[in-house]
C-alpha cells in the first residue's frame, strides 16, 4: 500500500530537546541566560548572519561527513539530504573531508567528526559529549552539527530541520514540514543540548518496526541495541539462560532456588560451589561478549527470571535479613562476576581483544528482587547502603522494573510511596547507574485508553533525578502498527518529554492533534479531553484504577464505561469524519490519512460497544462491527492484549 504522508506548516513547532542552552537564546522574559520562573525551556533563538544556505532556490553548499564515517554521521547526512530535498526540492551533495580545509568563506554543512571541525576553532562543550547529546554551531559562512556519542549526531540534524522547516515527526505517516522553501539563512548558532534520560527506548511496537521513525522521534532503541543478545541470552531474564536447569541441576544442585525457578546467588552457602557457579556464569559471560564484538553494546543482562519467586534457602534468608534485600546476595554476585570478567579484559591477551571501558552487568529490580539494599537514616533523612560491601560495583548497573506501581497515579500517592522509596533506596546504593522499565497501558485491555497522562511528566522527573541512563515505558509493543486508546499520543509525548522534561505538554499535544486529526482536531481533541476527565470520575467516584498493579486493572465492565459517554465521544469521532470530507475530492491522500487516524481512535469506543452493549445496539450493532474490522485491519491492529489475538477477538464478535 502507498505509505501516504501530511504536510502541515506549523509555524509554532517546538523542539524536544533537554538542557538545551542556546548562548544567544532567550528564555520566556527574554532575559538572556536566566533560569524562567515557571521550570519551563523556551526553544532559543539566534540572530541571522546575512548569509544563506538557500537563496531564491539555489545553493552552493555541500554536506561534509568525515572519511572515515560512522554508521550514524552516515545515517545522519541521509536525513539531511532527504529532507531538506522534500522541503527546498534541492538534493545537496554529500562528500567526504578528505582534501578540505575550512576557511571563513567556505559554504559546508559539517557533519560530525570531520578534519573542518578540528581546523574550524569550534570549542566542544562537554555537555554535548555524552550519550544522545549534541551542539551546534557556526564558524564563518560554515555549519557544524556535532554529535556526542551514539544519536547525538543524528538529533543534531533533526533540531536544525526543525529550526529552519519545523519538521517534526509525530507517527509513522505523520509529519510537519515546510515545503518549497527558497531561502534558509544560516544563523549565528550555539547551541549545546544533553538529554534528562540519556536513552529513551521505542515505547511501541511502531517504534521498533521502523528504525527511521524511531530515530525521528528521539526512541530508536531496540532492547538489543542497549542489551546484548544472542540465540540463548534475552535481554531480560536471563540468569536461568546463562545455566539452565538441565545442563547444571543434576551436577549442582545448589546453584539454584529451592523451587528451581531461579539462581542462588549463594549457592546454599557453599564457596566452592558459588566459585565454580562465577566461573561457569562469566565463561558462558565471555562467549556473548565475543558473539556482541564490534556493536555499541556496553551491558549484558543478569535479572531474575519473569516470576515472583526467589531462593528461600537458610543461607539466603541470612542474606536478606542482613542486606534487608533479596538483592543482595544477587548484587555481590554480580559485582564479583564484573570484576572477573573486567580483568580478563585488561589482562587475559584474548580477553583484551574485547575490552570495554563501559562494560557493565546489569541486575533487575523486579518481584521479590525490587526491594533496594538500603536502609533509611533519621538523622540524615536519607538512605544509606545496608552495608559496605553492597555497594554496585563500577561494571554494575541496575534496571528498576516497578510492577505493581499504580502509573495512573502520582508517584507521591499512598499507593506509590513505596516505590518512589524503592527509587530513592536504590540511589544510595547506585547513583546514577539507573536503567528503568516502567510501563503505560493495561495489558489486560489494549483497546482501552490508560490514563498515566496526567504524570508522564512527573515520573520522568523522578527518573532524572535517579539519573536514568536508559527508559523504557513499556506499552503495546505487540502492536507493530496503530493503537488504539490515545496511544499513538502517548508514544509521541513520551518519546518527547523523556528527553526535556521542561517541554509543555499542552503545547505538545496541540501540536499533534494539529498535524494528526488537521480539519478535525477541535472534534477529536473534544473527544480526548473528554475521556481525560471521565477518567478522573472513574477513579475518584467509581474507584477504576485505584489499587497497585493497574496495568492489570478489570477496566471492561459497564460500570466504567456507560452507554450514553460512549454515544457521546461517537458522535465526536463520527462529527470529525464529517470534517474531513473537504478533502475527498481535492486531496484523497490527505483525506485517506486522517480517516485512518480518526477510526483508530473511535476503534476504542466500538470495541466497549461490542464487548459490553452488543445486545442493546441493535440493526447499528453490525455496522459497528463492520467499522471496528474496517479500523483493526486498516491500522494494523495486531492484538486486543497482552498475547492475545485480533483475529480470536474478532472471531468471537
Amino acid at each position: 500500500m502507498k505509505k501516504v504522508i501530511i504536510l502541515i506548516i506549523c509555524a509554532v513547532m517546538f523542539s524536544v530537546f533537554a538542557s538545551c542552552n542556546g548562548f544567544k537564546g532567550c528564555n520566556k522574559n527574554g532575559n538572556t541566560g536566566e533560569t524562567s520562573s515557571d521550570d519551563s525551556w523556551t526553544k532559543p533563538e539566534f540572530d541571522g548572519t546575512g548569509n544563506y544556505i538557500f537563496k531564491d532556490g539555489k545553493t552552493n553548499y555541500q554536506i561534509v561527513i568525515p572519511e572515515k564515517s560512522t554508521e550514524k554521521e552516515r545515517f545522519a547526512s541521509t536525513e539531511l539530504v532527504g529532507i531538506l530535498a522534500e522541503s527546498t526540492g534541492i538534493k545537496l551533495e554529500v562528500v567526504t573531508d578528505a582534501g578540505k580545509s575550512f576557511t571563513e568563506n567556505s559554504e559546508y554543512i559539517s557533519i560530525g567528526n570531520t578534519s573542518l571541525l578540528a581546523e574550524s576553532g569550534i570549542e566542544i562543550s562537554d555537555d554535548a559529549k555524552g550519550i544522545n547529546a549534541f551542539q551546534i554551531s557556526r564558524a564563518g559562512k560554515s555549519l557544524f552539527l556535532i554529535g556526542g556519542k551514539e544519536y547525538g549526531v543524528v538529533y543534531s540534524v533533526y533540531e536544525w530541520l526543525n529550526d529552519v522547516v519545523n519538521f517534526e515527526q509525530y507517527y509513522t505517516d505523520c509529519y510537519t514540514l515546510e515545503t518549497s522553501v527558497i531561502d534558509i539563512e544560516l544563523k549565528d548558532y550555539e547551541l549545546v543540548c544533553k538529554p534528562d534520560i540519556l536513552r529513551t527506548m521505542g515505547t511501541a511496537g511502531f517504534m521498533a518496526a521502523n528504525k527511521t521513525i524511531a530515530a525521528r522521534m528521539r526512541s530508536p532503541y531496540n532492547y538489543s541495541d542497549v542489551y546484548a543478545t544472542d540465540n540463548e541470552i534475552p535481554f531480560a531474564h536471563s540468569s536461568l539462560k546463562y545455566l539452565p536447569l538441565e545442563t547444571y541441576y543434576d551436577e549442582h544442585p545448589s546453584w539454584f532456588s529451592d523451587d528451581k525457578t531461579q539462581l542462588c546467588y549463594t549457592a546454599h552457602g557453599s564457596k566452592t560451589e558459588l566459585n565454580e557457579m562465577l566461573t561457569a556464569f562469566t565463561e558462558r559471560l565471555k562467549k556473548l561478549i565475543i558473539h556482541v564484538y564490534g556493536r555499541d553494546i556496553h551491558e549484558y543482562d543478569l535479572s531474575n527470571m519473569d516470576t515472583p519467586t526467589c531462593c528461600s534457602c537458610e543461607h539466603c534468608l541470612a542474606a536478606l535479613d542482613k542486606y534487608k534485600s533479596n538483592a543482595g546476595a544477587y548484587i555481590i554476585f554480580a559485582n564479583k562476576a564484573s570484576e572477573m570478567i573486567f580483568d580478563w579484559m585488561k589482562n587475559d591477551p584474548e580477553g583484551q581483544k574485547y575490552y570495554d571501558e563501559d562494560f557493565k552487568i546489569k541486575v533487575m529490580a523486579y518481584h521479590k528482587f525490587e526491594a533496594a539494599p538500603a536502609v533509611y537514616d533519621e538523622a540524615t533523612k536519607s538512605y544509606k547502603p545496608a552495608a559496605p560491601e553492597i555497594a554496585l560495583g563500577d561494571h554494575v548497573t541496575v534496571m528498576i522494573a516497578p510492577i505493581y506501581t499504580n502509573f495512573v497515579q502520582s508517584i507521591y500517592t499512598e499507593n506509590n510511596v513505596a516505590y518512589y522509596k524503592v527509587i530513592d533506596g536504590w540511589k544510595a546504593v547506585s547513583a546514577g547507574n539507573m536503567d528503568f522499565w516502567l510501563y503505560c497501558t493495561n495489558f489486560k485491555y489494549y483497546m482501552l485508553p490508560y490514563d498515566s497522562f496526567n504524570n508522564m511528566i512527573e515520573y520522568r522527573k523522578v527518573l532524572k533525578d535517579a539519573g536514568a541512563l536508559s527508559f523504557n515505558d513499556q506499552t503495546q509493543n505487540g502492536n507493530y502498527g496503530g493503537m488504539s486508546g490515545w496511544h499513538i499520543l502517548k508514544a509521541y509525548l513520551s518519546s518527547k518529554l523523556s528527553y526535556n522534561t521542561k517541554l509543555d505538554m499542552n503545547e505538545l499535544t496541540d501540536n499533534f492533534f494539529d498535524a494528526y486529526f488537521d480539519v478535525a482536531a477541535e472534534d477529536m481533541k473534544e473527544f480526548y479531553y473528554g475521556w481525560r476527565r471521565f477518567s478522573l470520575y472513574q477513579q475518584n467516584v467509581l474507584g477504576a484504577y485505584t489499587s497497585s498493579s493497574s496495568i492489570y486493572f478489570e477496566a471492561l465492565n459497564k460500570k466504567y464505561w456507560p452507554k450514553s459517554v460512549l454515544d457521546d465521544w461517537y458522535k465526536l469521532a463520527n462529527s470529525a469524519l464529517e470534517k474531513i470530507e473537504v478533502y475527498k475530492t481535492t486531496d484523497v491522500d490527505k483525506y485517506n490519512t486522517l480517516y485512518k487516524h480518526i477510526v483508530c481512535e473511535r476503534a476504542s469506543i466500538e470495541y466497549c460497544y461490542l464487548m459490553l452493549y452488543s445486545s442493546e445496539l441493535g440493526k447499528k450493532r453490525e455496522q459497528i462491527k463492520a467499522n471496528f474490522i474496517e479500523a483493526v485491519y486498516m491500522n494494523n491492529i495486531n492484538t486486543p492484549r497482552e498475547g492475545g489475538s485480533m483475529s480470536d477477538l474478532i472471531n468471537s464478535l
